[in-house]
């Protein structure tokens, strides 16, 4: 059943605006009324946007992420794991969260490796600030705390969120990248050192070319490069 799963209160939902993904909340009122493309959010019954999952969950490729990987002020059809889908004929399982920490995309990627041990996993990992509400009783949608004051070690968890997926694959084979504004992060030589030294399948930063719907998350070209970056790192890396 893979209880933990469940996004429970977007569950089977149908919304035409999303968070920042909204007229009153959008960082360009002319360009998202002029956006020439229509925007739906279907989640499925476990509450993600999404298909309902197929039969055979092991052999599809998991995506995990954040508002970019839900495809924030994008069409369905736009977003980086569904044009992925398309280049490689493969069912997708999406498992994104809006808002979602590093601290959520590693606590889901871990339960998925335990109970579901698919083939592929690929994950866009989110801004490194951001923490998760450690009160286990509450939803995960309630557990979203972006900044922690009391940890301002970002790196460190980061590192520490990204080996524990590391540490729990077994066969699974996983590609990692980042979101990109992790390029505006100074140190991040750091992170990209440590997965190179621990010979970690990744690929850095890419280029926005292109402007979603809400003006800050990217748009259905820069989505086509994330997902033939992943298809290529997949082919090259194993």
């Amino acid at each position: 059943m893979l209880d933990d799963l469940f996004l429970t209160t977007s569950a089977n939902q149908c919304l035409i605006e999303l968070g920042i993904d909204s007229y009153e909340q959008c960082l360009d009122k002319e360009y998202f009324a002029n956006y020439p493309y229509r925007i739906y959010y279907f989640f499925n019954s476990r509450g993600f946007r999404d298909n309902e999952w197929p039969n055979d969950i092991n052999n599809a490729i998991w995506c995990v992420g954040d508002s970019f990987t839900v495809g924030l002020g994008q069409p369905f059809e736009h977003t980086w794991h569904q044009q992925l889908s398309t280049l490689t004929k493969d069912n997708i399982i999406n498992i994104s969260l809006n808002g979602a920490s590093n601290d959520w995309i590693s606590r889901k990627v871990c339960y998925i490796l335990k109970h579901a041990a698919p083939k592929t996993i690929f994950i866009q990992w989110s801004y490194l600030h951001r923490r998760e509400n450690n009160n286990q009783l509450l939803l995960d949608e309630q557990r979203l705390m972006h900044h922690d004051p009391h940890d301002s070690n970002d790196i460190g968890n980061f590192l520490k969120n990204i080996m524990a997926v590391e540490s729990n694959k077994a066969n699974t084979r996983i590609v990692h990248s980042f979101i990109p504004e992790f390029n505006k992060i100074d140190n991040n030589y750091i992170i990209y050192d440590k997965l190179d030294e621990d010979r970690i399948l990744f690929f850095p930063n890419i280029d926005v070319v292109d402007k979603a719907r809400d003006g800050h998350h990217y748009g259905k070209h820069t989505a086509m490069i994330y997902a033939t970056q992943y298809m290529n790192t997949l082919k090259n890396g194993y």
